[in-house]
């Protein structure tokens, strides 16, 4: 999924769409906005892009929003892009999987998730656990049964593997179907 299509995906989950959304932990901690970033995440952001937002400016201005939100899973993309693409097979994690844990648990959480191949499956004040974004959002890697499975498979393992010829491809879809 393109970035923007997944933010607009991920932020009907974190904040119902609304921009100006704001929730407070237990522990008084502020996630406001779209994404509902935290004031770590939003620091990450300052110190790379040499500003000093605020989660105040940052909740009320929704283009700066859209802003920091892309570079946010720019910066995921370019973790993901990072880990070997067999670990990430045999953890059932897609790119759009590793997006959303990465969301919810950190870039640390999301590797620590692939290295573990879900076993560490941490969770939020909420409740909410890696796996349930794992599934929600990318969708663990299924053997595919139906056209859509087989098209939703063939993306995914572009993704995964986006120098592998069409035979390639092929090859590895007909194995997972049938591999006797």
């Amino acid at each position: 999924t393109d970035p923007e299509e997944f933010i607009k995906k991920l932020a009907k989950d974190e904040s119902s769409s609304n921009y100006q959304a704001e929730y407070k932990d237990s522990k008084g901690n502020r996630y406001v906005g779209l994404l509902q970033f935290g004031q770590a995440r939003l620091d990450d952001y300052n110190r790379e892009n040499n500003t000093s937002i605020t989660l105040d400016e940052f909740k009320f201005d929704d283009d700066l929003q859209d802003k920091v939100n892309l570079w946010h899973i720019n910066d995921i993309d370019d973790t993901f892009n990072s880990i070997d693409r067999q670990d990430l097979l045999n953890a059932g994690v897609t790119k759009d999987g590793f997006r959303a844990v990465a969301h919810l648990g950190g870039e640390g959480g999301a590797k620590e998730f692939v290295d573990t191949r879900g076993e560490y499956d941490a969770s939020d004040e909420l409740g909410t656990n890696l796996s349930k974004y794992n599934n929600k959002f990318g969708g663990a890697f299924i053997v595919p049964a139906t056209d859509t499975q087989i098209k939703d498979s063939e993306d995914t393992l572009r993704n995964l593997y986006p120098d592998a010829t069409n035979a390639e491809i092929s090859s590895l879809i007909d194995f997972s179907q049938d591999p006797s």
